[in-house]
């Protein structure tokens, strides 16, 4: 089936636009919207409950997006999606307007046009949009597209990311009967960690002594893996597996953090941690994105039974297993990215938080390569860069 929409003074029409954004938040059980720029956000229906991915990706050439809009869309978002709303930020440049979805039955549906997501895009301008159904097959291979360019183009938008965005002024003359937008460069960059701080100084010992750390804890992950599974399955208790788990793992040579988990970790609810970090395991050869929704799940689920184990200990064990696209939770990573301006949106739920996380530091990575490979070599950096700037008192005589 297909559906064509050419607004020439047709409100008739203009609102078929706004109707297919409400049909789609109010059935999706996927969403993928793109829009070359974003200056409202029309949708007054909450997402759906059975939706289980979302992105929505915007464009930031000549400020034309704006900063009221982003946090219109933020504040729509469930807390669990609060990671799902991203910018593009590349040399490229981004001009699809797209809005694409999946039904629970398996239908599928794509909306392309000239309409970006704006009062003039819905209701003013003269635009040509179509509606048309989709088969799985084409769904996958747009859907793929989008994935690719969440990963490699995009960054995570937060109100910081929205304060520190070079928005496009817009001032009356001095008749004030038209408007004009105050230049803003074509890529808009906004304010992007400087990774190359981490690699000022001589660092090739701390890079040498992570990649030993690595290489020890590869030595020991089939025997760890196999733990998890006993307790997991329950073929061992909470109990039991910290006492194993700590003797195999505790080693300097084999962890990343510091001292002080192990005090609360033995009353810890070990088989609610053990079976979600094997669900993680075996999702290898699943996309980032993939991977990236279910990481974020499983910690929602350890943060809706109250589990701590869900940030330091969780996070070092997905850094292990997946290190160059997750990274460690700890105090100098939140200290990396408080310095340098950045947090996760409000009101994100935990799973959301480590997402945008990832994320922002996945980028840095592309700036510190080929020295550094990966996100656990990225941490001693970060740990070395937190040390020097933030050393320990001496304590008093």
């Amino acid at each position: 089936m297909k559906n064509i929409i050419l607004t020439v003074d047709d409100k008739k029409q203009s609102k078929q636009l706004i109707d297919w954004y409400q049909k789609a938040v109010d059935e999706a059980v996927e969403l993928y919207i793109m829009t070359a720029y974003l200056t409202d956000w029309p949708v007054n229906k909450p997402l759906n409950k059975k939706c289980r991915r979302i992105q929505i990706i915007v464009g930031t050439d000549f400020g034309l997006t704006r900063r009221k809009a982003l946090k219109k869309v933020l504040k729509w978002l469930p807390n669990h999606e609060k990671s799902a709303l991203l910018a593009v930020e590349s040399t490229q440049n981004f001009h699809p307007k797209l809005l694409m979805w999946k039904t629970a039955s398996g239908k599928c549906y794509l909306v392309v046009g000239s309409s970006n997501i704006s009062v003039g895009g819905f209701e003013k301008n003269i635009e040509a949009n179509i509606q048309v159904d989709i088969n799985k097959t084409e769904f996958e291979q747009v859907r793929n597209k989008v994935w690719y360019l969440r990963d490699n183009h995009s960054t995570p938008v937060s109100e910081d990311w929205i304060n520190s965005y070079n928005e496009s002024e817009i001032s009356n003359n001095n008749r004030g009967k038209k408007k004009k937008k105050k230049a803003v460069k074509k890529n808009n960059k906004t304010s992007q960690m400087d990774f190359s701080l981490l690699t000022q100084g001589y660092i090739a010992n701390y890079l040498k002594y992570r990649r030993e750390q690595q290489k020890g804890f590869n030595r020991i992950k089939s025997k760890l893996t196999a733990l998890v599974k006993q307790c997991a399955s329950g073929n061992i208790t909470s109990a039991e597996f910290y006492k194993k788990m700590y003797k195999l793992w505790s080693a300097d040579t084999f962890r990343f953090q510091g001292e002080g988990f192990q005090i609360w970790g033995k009353h810890a609810r070990w088989n609610q941690t053990c079976s979600s970090l094997l669900n993680i395991i075996n999702a290898r050869g699943k996309s980032t994105f993939e991977m990236d929704e279910l990481v974020k799940n499983e910690i929602d689920f350890l943060q809706s039974k109250d589990n701590r184990t869900r940030k330091s200990w969780l996070s070092e064990m997905i850094c292990h297993y997946y290190p160059e696209i997750y990274p460690v939770r700890n105090k100098p990573v939140r200290k990396w990215l408080s310095d340098s301006n950045y947090k996760a949106p409000r009101k994100a739920s935990d799973g959301a938080i480590y997402i945008d996380i990832a994320l922002k530091l996945r980028s840095g990575l592309n700036q510190l390569k080929p020295r550094v490979q990966n996100l656990a070599q990225m941490d001693t950096l970060i740990w070395r860069w937190h040390d020097l700037k933030y050393p320990k008192k001496k304590p008093k005589r």
